[in-house]
């Protein structure tokens, strides 16, 4: 695979692999990621970022976690690419116990900031990313609270029972 002709320079430089491509995803989605050289193959950004969270997610579901070992044996192929960017994705660390202890050691700073009643009570790391203007947050980043309980349904269920 050769990579597109759009240039991966962003206004906000991220500062890891995965963030860079996950914001050519948001910012390109459509436009042209990846072609085999003969151009018999052709990917966009979004159908990338698809491939790459389906893989995420089979790598966390049989348990490859941050600092495990994924050992590809590659040869010049889009799922190679596919791989080592999953292997690295968003859902693998959302189910990463460091990870998790994290935000739990966070939350509870926090908390010890706020009222009672501010306080968080629950909570449930999702493994997948909102994007502003997407199905769960506007264009201005504010919440849409009834997709949000449509879609997470049985996960909010789950929180209360």
């Amino acid at each position: 695979m050769v990579s597109s002709t759009i240039p991966a320079v962003l206004r906000v430089c991220p500062d890891t692999m995965r963030a860079a491509f996950q914001a050519n995803v948001a910012r390109y989605a459509d436009a042209l990621a990846l072609r085999t050289f003969g151009g018999e193959q052709t990917i966009t950004w979004r159908e990338y970022g698809a491939r790459v969270r389906s893989i995420a997610t089979g790598l966390a579901a049989i348990g490859i976690r941050p600092g495990g070992t994924v050992a590809p044996m590659p040869t010049n192929r889009p799922e190679f690419h596919r791989m080592g960017l999953a292997a690295t994705s968003h859902v693998a660390l959302s189910a990463a116990p460091d990870v998790l202890a994290e935000i739990e050691r966070r939350v509870t700073a926090a908390n010890g900031k706020l009222s009672p009643a501010e306080q968080i009570k629950k909570s449930v790391v999702l493994g997948e990313v909102w994007e502003p203007g997407g199905d769960c947050l506007t264009a201005t980043g504010k919440l849409r609270r009834a997709p949000i309980a449509s879609r997470y349904t049985d996960t909010i269920e789950a929180m209360y029972t």
